[in-house]
């Protein structure tokens, strides 16, 4: 590598790196605020990694050509650079790549307004309920170890949460100024307020959707009740529909007796 070659790549991996900052920039107050420190720190360790390796290469080719250090000095820094300087764009790509859980994190985020359905903070559970409580309210609760352990359920609880958010936004659209939005679709992020809620008796411990109505919770479920839910109505419809067909077929094999006994007179 040449030293021009240095200087391009580490223009290149701060590129990168303030690419990763614009985009966690709208989010930073709902993201978990040890996440945060460490991209700050990690932020002024390349500003310092940067002005380090400047300040090196320019000492050591000035030694170079006043014949008091050898070129192979310089080649060595160069052959290590991308190995061993935390500015290189290599090294800055696996600090991002080891970051990904922020911008998973952020991907959760989409089509959520942060305003309307994130906390900034929060209190207690009971807390937050009584503040909505003249409004039927959904609880999402989510966390990066939640994820991680059971990725096909956290993945639905989303989708499901999503959609109450929808129908919540076409419900309310619909209605006039002065008509009151009577739900409300909120997430509770473990990893930002773990520490808030570490002894709250109404605490999750997996990914799921509260239901609440009028401060109470009524079902810490509700995806999976709903779909319970559904399959009893349709088992019923089910039930209701073979009662009929019986009854019919009743029917129809008594008007087939009666026929038959006048025919044969």
């Amino acid at each position: 590598m040449r030293i021009e070659n240095i200087f391009e790549d580490i223009s290149k991996g701060k590129r990168k790196f303030n690419d990763f900052l614009n985009e966690i920039k709208p989010w930073e107050d709902y993201i978990s605020r040890v996440w945060l420190k460490e991209i700050h720190q990690k932020k002024a360790e390349l500003i310092a990694a940067e002005l380090k390796t400047q300040h090196k290469l320019s000492t050591l080719l000035q030694k170079i050509r006043g014949d008091k250090a050898e070129e192979s000095e310089m080649e060595r820094l160069l052959d290590n650079f991308n190995r061993e300087n935390s500015c290189s764009l290599m090294s800055i790509e696996r600090f991002l790549k080891e970051k990904r859980n922020i911008t998973s994190k952020i991907g959760i985020f989409k089509d959520i307004i942060p305003e309307k359905n994130l906390l900034k903070e929060i209190t207690t559970i009971e807390d937050l309920l009584s503040n909505y409580y003249e409004l039927d309210v959904y609880l999402l609760h989510i966390s990066e170890k939640w994820q991680t352990e059971d990725k096909a359920n956290s993945s639905k609880q989303l989708r499901y949460f999503k959609t109450l958010i929808n129908s919540e936004k076409i419900v309310n659209d619909g209605k006039s100024n002065d008509t009151p939005i009577n739900s409300a679709c909120i997430v509770i992020d473990y990893d930002l307020h773990s520490s808030d809620l570490e002894h709250d008796e109404n605490k999750a411990n997996k990914c799921c959707i509260y239901y609440a109505k009028r401060g109470t919770i009524k079902s810490k479920d509700y995806y999976e009740d709903s779909l319970n839910y559904v399959s009893r109505v349709w088992l019923n419809e089910i039930d209701q529909k073979r009662t009929q067909l019986i009854g019919a077929e009743l029917k129809t094999q008594r008007e087939l007796s009666t026929l038959l006994q006048k025919i044969r007179g």
